[in-house]
């Protein structure tokens, strides 16, 4: 959820990732094992030959690191296929292959599965070696310019960077890959994940930078046995004043009524805060005629960026579990998974491990909570795979990641895995399969309302500034205030700061941005 520093190599995005790829190059070892059965027959036919005529001459051809032994043109029928100098440069290039970089301290073993079925499938069936190295997506003005030795061609970014990436000239445009790869299928792509890749809202404007590998918004999930014990049901598609009076309702000293995240780090209350934000019809800052950052509008009289705070605040201070100015997603995850909270508004993506867990077939969802402006209040976040500037085989990058956002490849990850571990959140496919439906029917279909919905462009009542985004302000210096407000706003939560001291301190925070 942020967008490039001014300075890149300072950048720190949200939960980013780079990637490189390496794996088996097999027309190599098949030219290999052939050499080793030529000679072996070649010795074997010489000592049973009993004739007196002089032995057949032969000839030896290398390519690259291979050698293989061939019989004169006398013995047509012994003759091997000889590769062209284009096959031989092919087999090489392929050996050579590409990296994949991956930002492991940004996305622990999220490339894990990815890189043991490239490893099992994609390498045996293509020859194209693959090596995964991790590198941290604020070193990415290094890789760009060529300072490490080999730079990645491929890498794993966050939503919130590929526009601000891409528009820079820091990942290629992949358009044209797109539009000549018919198997890639463009139209099965979810719009609101593809337009977050995208600096305009269709694909084919020429600014794709990253294809979709996950995605996720934001959803409310319950526990159906503590709600129903109090006798309470949860509306559809609930407002966010009927959702505090059910956490009131249920709120014990066993069970917290709701989780919020409440730590201060931008990616977790900063984005949950900020979907509240759109969703009651403020914003951090207003965009100016230009699109340029304009006044933030975080702690003026009118701002609906206020009243969404307080809201929050109030209800994470009030119904949250104890010091709830600790917990992020992982948190209230836990909580959620122990039924010590009978509410989250948290990810999709913990949707899907609970319903896997102990919450199987006692999770309730229902739509994000909406605020007096009834805009959708779920977020909307995920990671891309990219193809960066100094690649030179971005014919096999392509190739790689075509196949690793593939609908092909959700179906591998599901008959290998579980279909309970799929990458969702970025194709229609994924949610018409009937096994992805069967393991995961108890939130899919709200999840999959939730993306759909989430508009990167126009994500609330105020044009604001940057590039598009839903939890996040796709500006270079949203990270940095947004962790600093929230420092303020997890101090409110712990009532060590009134919630008027800690808007105020957020205004000029922000305020820093347009001085």
């Amino acid at each position: 959820m942020d967008a490039p520093d001014r300075d890149i190599d300072d950048q720190k995005p949200r939960r980013g990732v780079l990637l490189l790829i390496v794996a088996a190059g097999v027309a190599l070892i098949a030219m290999i094992a052939f050499a080793a059965t030529r000679e072996s027959d070649v010795a074997s036919q010489d000592s049973e030959q009993e004739s007196t005529d002089t032995p057949a001459e032969t000839t030896t051809t290398t390519t690259s690191d291979t050698t293989t032994t061939l019989a004169e043109p006398d013995s047509p029928e012994r003759q091997p296929a000889v590769l062209s100098d284009e096959e031989r440069e092919e087999v090489v290039r392929r050996n050579v292959g590409i990296f994949v970089g991956v930002d492991e301290a940004r996305s622990p073993g999220l490339a894990d599965t990815l890189e043991r079925l490239t490893e099992e499938h994609f390498s045996p069936e293509t020859g194209t070696r693959v090596e995964f190295v991790d590198r941290e997506l604020r070193g990415i003005g290094s890789m760009i310019n060529g300072v490490q030795d080999r730079p990645p061609d491929v890498m794993l970014v966050p939503v919130e960077v590929s526009t601000p990436f891409g528009s820079n000239g820091w990942l290629q445009d992949l358009t044209p890959f797109v539009e000549a790869d018919p198997g890639y299928e463009s139209e099965d792509l979810l719009p609101s994940i593809r337009d977050a890749h995208s600096s305009n809202d269709v694909v084919g404007s020429g600014e794709f930078f990253a294809a979709p590998f996950t995605g996720e918004s934001t959803i409310l999930m319950y526990n159906r046995r503590i709600l129903a014990s109090a006798g309470i049901s949860v509306p559809d598609q609930p407002t966010w004043e009927e959702i505090a009076d059910i956490a009131d309702q249920v709120h014990s000293d066993d069970v917290a009524g709701i989780c919020l995240s409440g730590t201060g780090d931008w990616t977790d209350l900063g984005a949950s805060l900020t979907t509240v934000v759109n969703t009651f019809g403020g914003t951090w800052w207003e965009a100016n005629e230009d699109g340029a950052t304009g006044e933030a509008r975080i702690d003026q009289p009118d701002s609906n960026f206020r009243a969404a705070a307080e809201f929050y605040v109030d209800l994470a201070r009030n119904f949250g579990p104890a010091n709830p100015e600790t917990l992020d997603g992982a948190g209230c995850q836990e909580h959620m998974a122990n039924e010590t909270a009978a509410i989250w508004f948290g990810t999709t993506t913990g949707a899907q491990v609970l319903n896997a867990g102990s919450l199987n077939g006692n999770l309730g969802v229902a739509r994000a909570p909406v605020g007096p402006t009834q805009l959708p209040g779920g977020g909307l976040w995920g990671w891309g795979l990219s193809i960066l500037p100094a690649s030179e085989t971005t014919d096999l990058a392509w190739e790689f990641i075509s196949w690793a956002t593939s609908a092909e490849y959700i179906e591998l990850v599901g008959e290998t895995n579980g279909w309970e571990n799929v990458p969702s959140g970025t194709r229609f496919s994924t949610y018409e399969n009937p096994d992805y439906q069967a393991a995961n029917g108890a939130f899919a279909d709200v999840a999959l309302a939730e993306i759909l919905d989430a508009d990167p462009n126009n994500p609330g009542t105020t044009p604001r500034p940057g590039w598009p985004g839903v939890q996040s302000v796709s500006i270079p210096e949203f990270p940095d205030v947004a962790t600093r407000c929230g420092e303020q706003i997890t101090l409110a939560i712990a009532s060590d700061l009134t919630t008027d001291e800690a808007l105020n301190a957020c205004q000029q925070i922000a305020a820093e941005v347009t001085r």
